[in-house]
């Protein structure tokens, strides 16, 4: 109760004349945020002019989720913590992406199969608070989303926390990984619940567009401030030199990648974000997963779709032959030429060790707090080295 703020809570008591008191306040799992499942009292007096909130509540189970937002590190910017403009940032992109895919999923085409986007039923993002917060449709296990005991939680509760992948057994302590006999599950969901479509006027609301050209440029640049720290470790002045000629190297080698048209990405399509549902096939006792609802869009951008197939091959698969997988299905899916994977990878791997050497080398950098120690960082980076040396070719296949 002492991690929701009071701007929040006074805005719960006037919005729905509470007069008793939370019944209670859950902390769910939150990489940088702080994230609060409320459950409130049956004595609840809503306006006839607040539909979405009567839905809500009524879908929810009398449950609702607060988001606060507290870490600005992304993805899109290398996982470096800013200042409160940045913090209001996230908290928008965040936002916007909870929208615009429900605009993308809930077009009026098949919407019954497709995942359920939960409402965003009110912000707080412009006050004077340091950290902005919104309140959330809930839509988890407790949910009406899920009935006669189908959710489906199998694919998170598989997870690992050691796992081969690329090459090398990787370390996963605050989530895990799903197993790589287990890693086909985002194929599925490109083929059954593909949600990159573009809504309309989305180019209006959600700048910048990220394409392959503008990360490239941003390692640059953070390969400039690299270069201005003094390091004396052997194995860090040799990592940042192999980044230096990868970058050059990718530089030169992607001048012929063009530009798909852009879509709304998550980026983090991880298990614990994605809710599976079983449904009965036909009539019949066969049971199937699909996706029932995607949660946590703070990586989320309007970008080239190949980004978010990067996050799944690289991040969800294990090796390279899922993540050919993963990309050539969605080229057949989507009847478009996505060209080869391979720069694609390289740069996904340069972005982990500029991410890695900044957290390292760059004390006034503001990346976000890793989770390893220092010599666990440091072997990491030696296996990004090895990574690049091996995507400079062919892409590790193990």
């Amino acid at each position: 109760m002492d991690q929701l703020s009071s701007s929040a809570l006074t805005f719960l008591q006037k919005k729905l004349s509470l007069l008793e008191p939370l019944i209670s306040v859950e902390t769910a799992k939150s990489a940088q945020q702080t994230v609060l499942i409320l459950q409130l009292p049956q004595s609840i007096a809503l306006s006839s002019d607040n539909g979405d909130w009567k839905q809500a509540l009524q879908r929810g189970k009398n449950r609702i989720v607060v988001r606060i937002w507290k870490g600005s590190a992304r993805w899109w910017n290398l996982n470096r913590n800013g200042g409160s403009s940045d913090l209001k940032a996230i908290a928008r992109d965040e936002l916007m992406g909870y929208r615009l895919a429900r605009l993308a999923l809930n077009d009026g085409k098949d919407t019954q199969r497709r995942p359920y986007i939960p409402h965003i039923l009110h912000e707080s993002l412009d006050n004077d608070a340091c950290h902005p917060w919104a309140m959330v449709e809930y839509v988890g296990k407790e949910s009406l989303l899920f009935q006669d005991e189908s959710f489906d939680d199998a694919w998170c509760e598989s997870m690992v926390f050691i796992r081969r992948e690329f090459g090398f057994d990787e370390t996963h302590p605050r989530w895990g990984r799903v197993p790589a006999d287990q890693a086909k599950r985002p194929i599925d969901w490109l083929q059954n619940d593909n949600p990159h479509r573009r809504p309309r006027g989305a180019e209006d609301v959600y700048p910048p567009i990220y394409t392959f050209q503008t990360m490239l440029l941003l390692h640059k640049q953070a390969l400039k401030q690299l270069q201005t720290c003094q390091c004396a470790d052997v194995t860090l002045v040799n990592a940042l030199m192999k980044l230096d000629r990868s970058i050059m190297e990718l530089t030169t080698d992607s001048s012929s990648i063009e530009s798909l048209a852009p879509t709304l990405v998550h980026m983090d399509c991880q298990p614990q974000n994605i809710l599976f549902s079983k449904i009965i096939i036909n009539g019949c006792n066969n049971l199937k997963s699909i996706v029932a609802s995607v949660l946590d869009w703070e990586e989320a951008a309007i970008a080239d779709p190949r980004f978010e197939l990067l996050m799944l091959g690289r991040k969800v698969c294990a090796n390279r032959t899922q993540a050919d997988i993963i990309w050539r299905t969605y080229s057949q899916q989507m009847q478009v030429n996505l060209g080869s994977i391979d720069p694609w990878l390289r740069l996904e791997t340069i972005h982990s060790l500029t991410v890695l050497l900044l957290q390292c080398m760059d004390e006034s950098n503001h990346s976000r707090s890793p989770w390893e120690t220092k010599p666990e960082l440091v072997q990491k980076i030696e296996r990004e080295v090895c990574r690049l040396g091996e995507t400079s070719s062919h892409h590790v296949q193990e």
